[in-house]
């Protein structure tokens, strides 16, 4: 069994934990205030009194954006994407593209709902082993790229942070290999490098 184009079965599962309701509680914040809260076509945060919000919710809705919008949409169990930090030993650039990530909208062939769970799956890969993989040579591309044409629907140009999914995890990082799991119960996989061919048309996901 494998994990798009370049995982290999092992063994073992662990549950991981997801999220601290922020985004609910923004939705709620908003309409204890009067103001009514939307997600409308094209990854769009609609609100009826916009004016009305005060000025804390303001800033959250905006840096949570990915995640409210799938929660307005009728999935209360999207995820909430870790705030921005210092990360030493992470690339500047990799860190603002993560950060990016929970405010762009969902390109038109990636549900609103998957593209918050990537946004908060990549926000906690590069929190929890971001310094690791840099260090072990594994690139941008390695971890947070898709294609750039069929993001969805390509899976060599799947990165790390798109087949770990939801509930997946990180278990070890080495040079030639990073140990993941895809699921609850899972098993074992390895992610191993994707051929210069499959990143021919490959991005970050913070470039679609």
């Amino acid at each position: 069994m494998t994990a798009g184009n370049a995982a290999e079965r092992s063994e073992h599962s662990t549950p991981i934990a997801w999220g601290d309701g922020a985004a609910a509680a923004l939705i709620a914040q908003a309409a204890a205030a009067g103001v009514r809260l939307e997600a409308r076509p094209g990854g769009r945060l609609w609100a009826d009194r916009p004016t009305l919000l005060p000025g804390k919710v303001r800033a959250g809705l905006a840096l949570r954006r990915a995640a409210v919008l799938a929660l307005l949409d009728g999935d209360w169990g999207a995820p909430d994407v870790p705030a921005p930090m210092q990360l030493p030993g992470v690339p500047p650039d990799r860190r603002d593209g993560v950060a990016l990530l929970a405010n762009l909208q969902a390109p038109p062939t990636i549900p609103p709902r998957r593209w918050a769970v990537l946004a908060a799956t990549s926000a906690r890969l590069l929190r929890d082993h971001g310094a690791a993989l840099h260090g072990a040579g594994w690139d941008a591309l390695h971890l947070f790229g898709l294609d750039a044409t069929a993001p969805a629907t390509n899976p060599p140009g799947w990165g790390l942070a798109w087949l770990l999914g939801e509930h997946g995890e990180v278990l070890d990082v080495a040079p030639e290999a990073v140990g993941m799991r895809q699921g609850r119960g899972g098993a074992r996989l390895a992610y191993r490098r994707p051929g210069a061919s499959a990143r021919a048309e490959v991005v970050p996901a913070w470039a679609l």
